[in-house]
Protein backbone atom coordinates (compact mmCIF):
# COMPACT_ATOMS: atom_id res chain seq x y z
CA UNK A 1 0.00 0.00 0.00
CA UNK A 2 1.49 3.39 -1.16
CA UNK A 3 1.93 5.67 2.22
CA UNK A 4 -0.33 8.72 2.20
CA UNK A 5 0.63 12.05 0.19
CA UNK A 6 0.79 15.61 1.98
CA UNK A 7 -2.61 16.39 0.28
CA UNK A 8 -4.48 13.17 1.57
CA UNK A 9 -3.21 14.41 5.26
CA UNK A 10 -4.22 17.73 4.80
CA UNK A 11 -7.93 16.98 3.47
CA UNK A 12 -7.83 14.29 6.89
CA UNK A 13 -7.21 17.36 8.81
CA UNK A 14 -10.06 19.54 7.33
CA UNK A 15 -12.01 16.68 7.99
CA UNK A 16 -11.52 15.85 11.35
CA UNK A 17 -11.76 20.12 11.65
CA UNK A 18 -15.23 20.12 10.04
CA UNK A 19 -16.34 17.12 12.15
CA UNK A 20 -15.82 18.96 15.74
CA UNK A 21 -17.13 22.30 14.14
CA UNK A 22 -20.35 20.11 13.40
CA UNK A 23 -20.12 18.54 17.19
CA UNK A 24 -19.68 21.90 18.91
CA UNK A 25 -22.59 23.31 16.62
CA UNK A 26 -25.24 19.92 18.08
CA UNK A 27 -23.86 20.87 21.77
CA UNK A 28 -24.52 24.27 21.55
CA UNK A 29 -28.18 23.38 19.92
CA UNK A 30 -28.46 20.91 22.88
CA UNK A 31 -27.49 23.02 25.39
CA UNK A 32 -29.93 26.15 24.35
CA UNK A 33 -32.80 23.95 23.72
CA UNK A 34 -33.47 24.58 19.90
CA UNK A 35 -32.96 21.63 18.00
CA UNK A 36 -29.81 21.82 15.96
CA UNK A 37 -30.18 21.61 11.81
CA UNK A 38 -29.03 17.90 10.40
CA UNK A 39 -25.86 17.73 9.02
CA UNK A 40 -23.59 15.68 6.97
CA UNK A 41 -20.76 14.13 8.97
CA UNK A 42 -17.97 13.71 6.46
CA UNK A 43 -16.40 10.07 6.48
CA UNK A 44 -13.17 9.92 7.69
CA UNK A 45 -11.50 6.94 6.55
CA UNK A 46 -7.59 6.67 8.72
CA UNK A 47 -4.90 5.15 5.98
CA UNK A 48 -3.23 2.44 8.21
CA UNK A 49 0.54 2.97 7.72
CA UNK A 50 2.24 -0.26 6.63
CA UNK A 51 5.44 -2.22 8.61
CA UNK A 52 8.89 -1.16 8.36
CA UNK A 53 11.94 -2.70 9.35
CA UNK A 54 14.45 -0.78 11.38
CA UNK A 55 17.38 0.50 9.85
CA UNK A 56 20.58 -1.22 10.29
CA UNK A 57 23.29 0.18 13.31
CA UNK A 58 25.54 2.75 12.31
CA UNK A 59 29.02 2.60 13.65
CA UNK A 60 30.97 4.71 11.04
CA UNK A 61 32.93 1.53 9.04
CA UNK A 62 29.39 1.25 6.81
CA UNK A 63 27.76 3.09 3.80
CA UNK A 64 26.65 6.33 5.40
CA UNK A 65 24.57 7.36 2.45
CA UNK A 66 22.54 3.27 2.37
CA UNK A 67 21.63 4.36 6.29
CA UNK A 68 20.50 7.45 5.64
CA UNK A 69 17.97 6.13 2.98
CA UNK A 70 16.97 3.22 5.19
CA UNK A 71 15.52 6.26 7.81
CA UNK A 72 14.12 8.12 5.26
CA UNK A 73 12.21 4.84 4.26
CA UNK A 74 10.89 4.93 7.84
CA UNK A 75 9.69 8.71 7.69
CA UNK A 76 8.14 7.99 4.54
CA UNK A 77 6.52 5.04 5.11
CA UNK A 78 5.32 5.89 8.87
CA UNK A 79 4.54 10.04 9.07
CA UNK A 80 2.25 9.19 11.83
CA UNK A 81 5.72 7.76 14.07
CA UNK A 82 8.08 10.45 13.07
CA UNK A 83 5.80 14.19 12.19
CA UNK A 84 8.81 16.40 13.33
CA UNK A 85 12.42 16.83 12.57
CA UNK A 86 12.95 15.91 16.55
CA UNK A 87 12.04 12.73 16.00
CA UNK A 88 13.27 11.87 12.95
CA UNK A 89 16.87 12.87 14.53
CA UNK A 90 15.65 10.45 17.25
CA UNK A 91 15.63 7.57 15.25
CA UNK A 92 18.89 8.40 13.06
CA UNK A 93 20.78 9.25 16.94
CA UNK A 94 19.15 5.74 18.43
CA UNK A 95 20.57 3.21 15.96
CA UNK A 96 24.50 4.94 15.81
CA UNK A 97 26.69 2.54 17.55
CA UNK A 98 30.72 2.21 18.70
CA UNK A 99 32.29 5.44 17.18
CA UNK A 100 29.63 7.01 15.92
CA UNK A 101 27.25 6.60 18.94
CA UNK A 102 30.71 8.22 21.18
CA UNK A 103 30.23 11.27 18.12
CA UNK A 104 26.70 11.45 18.98
CA UNK A 105 26.95 11.68 22.53
CA UNK A 106 26.91 15.55 23.30
CA UNK A 107 23.39 15.51 20.87
CA UNK A 108 21.99 12.96 23.25
CA UNK A 109 22.62 14.60 26.32
CA UNK A 110 21.16 17.66 25.34
CA UNK A 111 17.38 17.78 24.16
CA UNK A 112 17.55 21.48 23.37
CA UNK A 113 20.73 20.93 20.95
CA UNK A 114 20.05 23.11 17.75
CA UNK A 115 21.07 19.64 15.79
CA UNK A 116 18.06 18.05 17.27
CA UNK A 117 15.65 20.26 15.74
CA UNK A 118 16.79 20.37 12.59
CA UNK A 119 16.97 16.69 10.35
CA UNK A 120 18.98 18.76 7.09
CA UNK A 121 21.66 20.42 9.29
CA UNK A 122 22.10 16.69 11.36
CA UNK A 123 22.50 15.26 8.10
CA UNK A 124 25.11 17.88 6.86
CA UNK A 125 27.15 16.88 10.38
CA UNK A 126 27.10 13.59 9.80
CA UNK A 127 27.74 13.35 6.50
CA UNK A 128 30.60 15.89 7.36
CA UNK A 129 31.88 13.28 10.34
CA UNK A 130 31.38 10.04 7.74
CA UNK A 131 30.64 10.66 4.84
CA UNK A 132 32.88 10.50 1.73
CA UNK A 133 34.03 13.33 0.14
CA UNK A 134 34.98 11.79 -3.01
CA UNK A 135 31.94 9.40 -3.53
CA UNK A 136 30.17 11.24 -6.73
CA UNK A 137 34.33 11.37 -8.59
CA UNK A 138 34.55 7.65 -7.50
CA UNK A 139 31.33 6.78 -8.57
CA UNK A 140 32.07 8.45 -11.94
CA UNK A 141 35.14 6.26 -12.09
CA UNK A 142 33.79 3.28 -11.81
CA UNK A 143 30.68 4.06 -14.59
CA UNK A 144 33.48 4.87 -17.11
CA UNK A 145 35.20 1.39 -16.77
CA UNK A 146 32.30 -0.66 -16.24
CA UNK A 147 32.01 -2.93 -19.34
CA UNK A 148 29.49 -5.53 -20.31
CA UNK A 149 30.97 -8.99 -19.44
CA UNK A 150 27.83 -10.87 -19.19
CA UNK A 151 24.11 -10.07 -19.86
CA UNK A 152 22.65 -6.97 -20.95
CA UNK A 153 20.51 -7.22 -17.79
CA UNK A 154 23.24 -7.80 -15.36
CA UNK A 155 25.11 -4.57 -16.64
CA UNK A 156 22.63 -2.31 -16.61
CA UNK A 157 21.33 -3.44 -12.92
CA UNK A 158 25.07 -2.38 -11.87
CA UNK A 159 25.16 0.50 -14.41
CA UNK A 160 21.93 1.89 -12.77
CA UNK A 161 22.92 1.30 -9.46
CA UNK A 162 26.07 3.72 -9.49
CA UNK A 163 24.64 6.26 -11.92
CA UNK A 164 21.66 6.69 -9.21
CA UNK A 165 24.36 8.45 -7.15
CA UNK A 166 25.49 11.01 -9.55
CA UNK A 167 23.49 14.09 -11.33
CA UNK A 168 24.45 13.23 -15.09
CA UNK A 169 21.86 13.87 -17.33
CA UNK A 170 19.71 11.38 -19.87
CA UNK A 171 22.43 12.25 -22.78
CA UNK A 172 25.31 11.59 -20.49
CA UNK A 173 24.01 8.45 -19.35
CA UNK A 174 22.96 7.08 -22.54
CA UNK A 175 25.99 7.82 -24.21
CA UNK A 176 28.19 5.99 -21.32
CA UNK A 177 25.68 3.05 -21.37
CA UNK A 178 25.99 2.96 -24.90
CA UNK A 179 30.52 2.46 -24.42
CA UNK A 180 30.23 -0.50 -21.88
CA UNK A 181 28.20 -2.94 -24.22
CA UNK A 182 29.90 -5.48 -26.09
CA UNK A 183 30.38 -4.73 -30.14
CA UNK A 184 27.49 -7.15 -31.31
CA UNK A 185 24.60 -5.62 -29.71
CA UNK A 186 26.41 -1.55 -30.25
CA UNK A 187 26.43 -2.93 -33.91
CA UNK A 188 22.19 -3.29 -33.79
CA UNK A 189 21.55 -0.48 -31.73
CA UNK A 190 23.36 1.97 -33.43
CA UNK A 191 20.52 1.07 -36.40
CA UNK A 192 17.92 3.31 -34.44
CA UNK A 193 19.65 4.39 -30.67
CA UNK A 194 17.08 5.48 -28.42
CA UNK A 195 17.89 9.06 -26.95
CA UNK A 196 17.23 8.39 -23.04
CA UNK A 197 18.18 5.61 -21.01
CA UNK A 198 15.41 3.49 -20.42
CA UNK A 199 14.53 2.82 -23.66
CA UNK A 200 18.16 2.31 -24.67
CA UNK A 201 18.26 -0.33 -22.02
CA UNK A 202 15.08 -2.31 -23.05
CA UNK A 203 16.22 -2.29 -26.85
CA UNK A 204 20.15 -3.76 -25.95
CA UNK A 205 18.48 -6.19 -23.59
CA UNK A 206 16.08 -7.34 -26.31
CA UNK A 207 19.12 -7.71 -29.34
CA UNK A 208 21.30 -9.43 -26.16
CA UNK A 209 18.84 -12.12 -25.40
CA UNK A 210 18.15 -12.91 -29.17
CA UNK A 211 21.95 -13.17 -30.02
CA UNK A 212 21.95 -15.75 -26.76
CA UNK A 213 19.26 -17.42 -28.43
CA UNK A 214 20.69 -17.66 -31.76
CA UNK A 215 23.82 -19.08 -29.99
CA UNK A 216 21.95 -21.60 -28.58
CA UNK A 217 20.13 -22.55 -31.58
CA UNK A 218 23.28 -23.53 -33.46
CA UNK A 219 24.67 -25.53 -30.24
CA UNK A 220 21.84 -27.95 -30.77
CA UNK A 221 22.17 -31.11 -31.88
CA UNK A 222 21.42 -32.90 -35.06
CA UNK A 223 17.72 -34.47 -35.23
CA UNK A 224 17.97 -38.05 -33.95
CA UNK A 225 16.80 -41.54 -36.06
CA UNK A 226 13.49 -42.71 -36.06
CA UNK A 227 13.10 -46.15 -33.65
CA UNK A 228 11.31 -47.35 -36.99
CA UNK A 229 14.54 -46.84 -39.03
CA UNK A 230 17.53 -49.05 -39.31
CA UNK A 231 20.92 -47.25 -38.35
CA UNK A 232 23.35 -47.40 -41.76
CA UNK A 233 26.15 -49.33 -40.83
CA UNK A 234 29.09 -48.73 -42.51
CA UNK A 235 31.81 -51.18 -43.62
CA UNK A 236 34.61 -52.11 -41.53
CA UNK A 237 37.88 -49.88 -42.22
CA UNK A 238 40.50 -51.78 -44.40
CA UNK A 239 44.40 -51.47 -43.97
CA UNK A 240 46.35 -51.56 -46.27
CA UNK A 241 49.47 -53.63 -45.88
CA UNK A 242 52.48 -51.12 -46.56
CA UNK A 243 56.42 -52.61 -46.80
CA UNK A 244 57.48 -52.60 -42.73
CA UNK A 245 61.05 -52.39 -41.66
CA UNK A 246 61.69 -55.31 -39.68
CA UNK A 247 65.43 -54.05 -38.60
CA UNK A 248 63.69 -51.45 -36.11
CA UNK A 249 61.15 -52.08 -33.51
CA UNK A 250 58.59 -50.02 -34.18
CA UNK A 251 57.73 -46.90 -32.63
CA UNK A 252 55.04 -45.88 -29.60
CA UNK A 253 52.19 -44.81 -32.26
CA UNK A 254 52.85 -47.79 -34.75
CA UNK A 255 52.75 -50.35 -31.80
CA UNK A 256 49.23 -48.14 -30.51
CA UNK A 257 47.96 -48.91 -34.20
CA UNK A 258 48.70 -52.68 -34.10
CA UNK A 259 47.71 -53.29 -30.96
CA UNK A 260 44.01 -51.28 -32.12
CA UNK A 261 43.40 -52.86 -35.06
CA UNK A 262 44.49 -56.48 -33.84
CA UNK A 263 47.86 -56.50 -36.18
CA UNK A 264 51.04 -58.72 -35.72
CA UNK A 265 52.84 -56.67 -32.92
CA UNK A 266 56.38 -57.91 -34.68
CA UNK A 267 55.63 -57.26 -38.26
CA UNK A 268 52.38 -55.70 -38.59
CA UNK A 269 50.63 -58.09 -40.81
CA UNK A 270 47.05 -58.90 -39.85
CA UNK A 271 46.99 -62.52 -40.66
CA UNK A 272 48.41 -63.58 -37.86
CA UNK A 273 49.89 -62.74 -34.45
CA UNK A 274 53.26 -62.36 -33.20
CA UNK A 275 53.45 -65.59 -31.07
CA UNK A 276 53.13 -66.97 -34.68
CA UNK A 277 55.01 -64.68 -36.55
CA UNK A 278 57.24 -66.47 -39.08
CA UNK A 279 59.51 -63.08 -39.82
CA UNK A 280 60.00 -63.56 -35.82
CA UNK A 281 60.59 -67.18 -35.84
CA UNK A 282 63.34 -66.59 -38.61
CA UNK A 283 64.93 -63.86 -37.02
CA UNK A 284 65.25 -65.84 -33.28
CA UNK A 285 66.80 -68.84 -35.41
CA UNK A 286 69.02 -67.02 -37.15
CA UNK A 287 70.11 -65.50 -33.60
CA UNK A 288 70.52 -68.37 -32.02
CA UNK A 289 72.64 -70.48 -34.74
CA UNK A 290 76.33 -70.58 -34.30
CA UNK A 291 78.98 -70.79 -37.12
CA UNK A 292 82.42 -72.19 -36.08
CA UNK A 293 85.11 -72.48 -38.30
CA UNK A 294 87.23 -75.36 -38.24
CA UNK A 295 90.14 -76.40 -35.29
CA UNK A 296 93.39 -78.39 -35.75
CA UNK A 297 94.25 -80.47 -33.36
CA UNK A 298 96.72 -80.84 -31.80
CA UNK A 299 97.18 -77.46 -32.17
CA UNK A 300 100.01 -76.40 -33.63
CA UNK A 301 103.31 -74.33 -32.60
CA UNK A 302 104.37 -70.77 -34.18
CA UNK A 303 107.28 -72.92 -36.58
CA UNK A 304 104.53 -75.47 -37.39
CA UNK A 305 105.41 -77.69 -35.15
CA UNK A 306 103.52 -79.83 -32.43
CA UNK A 307 103.23 -78.95 -29.52
CA UNK A 308 104.01 -81.14 -26.60
CA UNK A 309 101.14 -82.39 -24.72
CA UNK A 310 101.89 -81.94 -21.11
CA UNK A 311 99.58 -83.96 -18.58
CA UNK A 312 97.98 -81.12 -15.87
CA UNK A 313 97.06 -83.54 -13.42
CA UNK A 314 99.07 -83.46 -10.49
CA UNK A 315 100.44 -86.81 -8.86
Amino acid sequence: MAPPTTAELCAQLEALTAQMEAMKAEITALQSGTPAPPTTRPLIVLLKEPHVAAPETFSGKEDLRIYLQQCELCFELQPSRYPTDYQKVGLILSYLRGPAAKWARPYLLSKDHELRKSLPEFVKAIDQAYGDPDYELRAASELRALRQTGSVAKYAAEFQAIASNLSWNESALCSQFYEGLKDTVKDEIAKDPPGTLRPLVTAATRVDNRQHERRNEVKKPTASIPATEKPHRSKPPTYSQSPIDDSRPPDTTERARRKANGLCYYCGDPDHTQSDCPKLAQKNATATTITLGPIDYPPLSVQGNYLPQTDSRRD
